[in-house]
Order: C-alpha cells, then structure tokens, then sequence
C-alpha cells in the first residue's frame, strides 16, 4: 500500500472513533502499521491534577510514565518546550534547533533510552485559547524511524489530535469561549496594556479617563471569568481575545 492509501486508512480509523477509548485502539494500530512501538497523544499538562477538556493517550512503559508524571517532568521535557516553538513536525534529535537544549534535556532523554524509548516525531498541536499538545510516534532503541514513516506520521497526527479535541468536548469549550468576547473598547485598553502603558497613558492615548480605562479592565476581568488583574493578559492572549500582531508596540 502507498502513502496515499495507507494516509487514507489511518484517517479512516480516526474519524470512525467514537471515545478515547476507540481512538486509543485506532492509535494502536496506526502505529503498528508504522513500526513504531510507542505513540503519544494529547495536552501538555501536569497529569498529577485534574484538568478539565485536556486529554492523553499514550502506550509508553508504565514504569516510564509514573516516574515521568511523578517527577513532574511534564513542564520541562524537551519535547514539550520544542513543540511550544513550532508548528512543524520535528526528530526529537532536532529539538535543539528549537530551544537551549541543556544538559538536564539529555538526562531526560537518556533516561527515556533506559526505558526503552529511543527515536521520536513530534507534531506540535498548538489550538489558541487552549493548552499546547502534540502527536509522537517513537521507537525502542533498535527501531530507527524511516523517512516513510515520518511522512505519514505527519500526515495523519493532525486529524489524530482534531479528534481526541473532539471526543473530550473541546470544540464546546472554544464556542463557549467566543461567547465572552471583549467589546471593541475593552479589547483597545488591553492592547495598550499589553503595550506597556499605565491605565493613565492608555486614557490619553485614547481619550478616555483613567478611571473609565480602570472600568474597562475590570469589565474584562468578569468577562473573562477571573478576579485577578494579573491574569487577564495572560488569558487574553491564550484563548484569542487579543493576539501578538495587534500590540502597538511603539
């Protein structure tokens, strides 16, 4: 079977997943398919706490995954903080043209070799207004990947996550996202803010006073959903109420 057909099956075998667990079974068999010994899918988050409308499946050695989630190494994994850097599929041996690849990184990936987790591919799932995730197929240390394989990886890990995004209510949780939408004023005070610019300059700026900028910002912090005024940038820019490109930044 050629890329082609063999893209076309995986694709088949996703779509016709009804819940994690299926999309679990249809991984497996893609990856056996591939070669690959081991696949990962899912957010970048810390496993050790509940986090609602994030998800993971993964078949990697049990001993791997409770020493890696114990340790906390979620936050630090070289993987992770490439994937955050790129939207392109990357070998893990790449990962140092993406980031300060220190030398804790090729501990970690050394102790992975231990468990028997060699050779990777990473497709970076990077969905505004929610957490950053991937898509890996890897091999034990007798199992190089091959160039054919990458390829197809690369093709169908996309649709792979789209559909773990699905199965765990994501796509209800960016509608209800959009439904708390800035006003057009409030979102031109926070992109001041971003800026740089005190609740007084951003009043000037705009012709407004500082008190009313005040307003605009507390309306956003409701809006939003949280209480703390630190955290209103933050969010902002994560679930796509502002964006970088927007920032006057002279």
């Amino acid at each position: 079977m050629g890329i082609t057909g063999a893209y076309q099956e995986f694709r088949d075998l996703v779509f016709e997943a009804k819940n994690l667990t299926a999309l679990g079974h249809a991984l497996s068999r893609i990856a056996q398919a591939l070669e690959c010994d081991y696949y990962a899918v899912g957010h970048h988050v810390d496993w050790g706490r509940r986090t609602p409308n994030a998800f993971r499946l993964q078949n990697y050695p049990a001993r791997w995954v409770e020493f890696y989630d114990r340790s906390g190494f979620g936050g630090r994994d070289p993987v992770h903080r490439a994937s955050a850097r790129t939207q392109s599929g990357f070998l893990w041996r790449e990962a140092g043209h993406l980031i300060d690849f220190t030398a804790s990184d090729a501990r970690l990936m050394a102790l992975a070799m231990r468990h028997g987790i060699a050779d990777g591919f990473t497709v970076p799932a990077n969905v505004p207004g929610e957490f950053q995730g991937s898509c890996t197929f890897a091999t034990a240390p007798d199992n190089p990947l091959t160039e054919e394989r990458v390829m197809l990886a690369r093709l169908i890990a996309p649709h792979i996550f789209e559909a773990g995004r699905r199965l765990v209510g994501n796509g209800q949780l960016i509608r209800n996202a959009r439904t708390a939408r800035l006003t057009h004023r409030q979102r031109t005070c926070l992109l001041w803010i971003a800026a740089g610019k005190s609740d007084w300059e951003t009043g000037q700026i705009l012709g407004i006073s500082e008190g009313t900028v005040r307003q605009h910002i507390s309306d956003s912090c409701k809006r939003l959903g949280i209480q703390k005024r630190t955290l209103l940038l933050f969010l902002a820019f994560r679930n796509g109420a502002i964006s970088f490109p927007e920032v006057p930044f002279h």
